[in-house]
């Protein structure tokens, strides 16, 4: 989308006091735009589901993944131990390897 700015959207245009449409409101408005759920899924995607505790505030002594991981289509169980930071919350860059503040320059991308 090169098209030339319009009137309301154009940068001598007030930042306050007016209204300016959003990028992408034409194509959403006309059933036009393109939605996450529109786009044909990948051969070979894999899907994550995360399994939080029914215990609030509960301490886990252990967790047996056999009974997931002998479901069928389950490729595999990642569990706190299997990410190689310190548990946080919120994730921050010094706590999250894969944070691009945190990976180093030479590293392939």
């Amino acid at each position: 989308m090169n098209a030339s700015p319009s009137p309301a959207t154009a940068p001598s245009a007030p930042a306050c006091g007016s209204s300016r449409p959003h990028e992408s409101a034409a194509a959403q408005v006309a059933g036009a735009a393109t939605y996450v759920d529109d786009i044909a899924e990948v051969r070979g995607t894999l899907h994550a589901a995360p399994i939080l505790s029914p215990v609030a505030h509960g301490r886990l002594q252990g967790v047996d993944a056999a009974p997931a991981l002998a479901m069928p289509g389950v490729r595999g169980v990642v569990l706190a131990a299997d990410i190689p930071a310190t548990p946080s919350w919120p994730p921050s860059p010094t706590t999250n390897p894969s944070s691009p503040s945190t990976r180093s320059s030479t590293s392939a991308a």
